[in-house]
């Protein structure tokens, strides 16, 4: 069975994702700040720690199958103006930390323990317009986009598929 690791997995859109990757016959490894709900497997920590990334990626590597990840997990601090403490803080979660599981699923590739897959990072709306009192979100998915890019240019050749797909206003309780 192929598995499917999936951030920010205890709520909102992580929730439905995991949901429903196990409903269509997917291993589902859940990742998050708490433990996301008994129908997958749990790595509780915080998306930013390349411990946490590695312990769910030594998790997905178990099978011989396909390892897929979904960087969903995310935050938005709106404020005008919007301060510095909340620019990193998004910045660090909606950007940095897509960045560290693409890289460490890379390595996996790199190193045969990830043979077929893709990878989906979860933009935004703002990935492609703008929205008000809110530069560090619209930033940071702009930049999932090109992150997307990226990874694609470096993987696809290993097989590895690459998507960014931007959802518009979905109501969890972040929105």
């Amino acid at each position: 069975m192929p598995s499917a690791i999936v951030t920010g997995a205890a709520g909102g859109m992580g929730q439905a994702i995991a949901r429903g990757l196990g409903d269509a016959g997917f291993r589902v490894i859940g990742v998050d700040r708490s433990a996301p709900p008994s129908t997958v497997e749990a790595v509780v920590g915080d998306v930013r720690d390349e411990a946490v990334a590695r312990q769910a990626f030594d998790h997905a590597t178990r099978s011989e199958e396909a390892v897929f990840l979904i960087a969903n997990a995310g935050v938005t601090v709106p404020g005008a103006p919007q301060t510095r403490a909340a620019w990193d803080e998004t910045l660090d979660i909606n950007l940095t930390a897509p960045f560290l599981w693409g890289g460490v699923y890379a390595e996996y590739v790199a190193s045969g323990r990830i043979t077929s897959g893709a990878m989906v990072f979860i933009g935004s709306l703002a990935t492609v317009m703008g929205f008000p009192n809110n530069p560090a979100y619209q930033a940071s998915k702009a930049g999932v986009l090109g992150l997307s890019r990226a990874f694609a240019y470096d993987l696809g050749s290993k097989g590895i598929r690459v998507n960014c797909v931007s959802p518009g206003y979905i109501a969890t309780s972040m929105t």
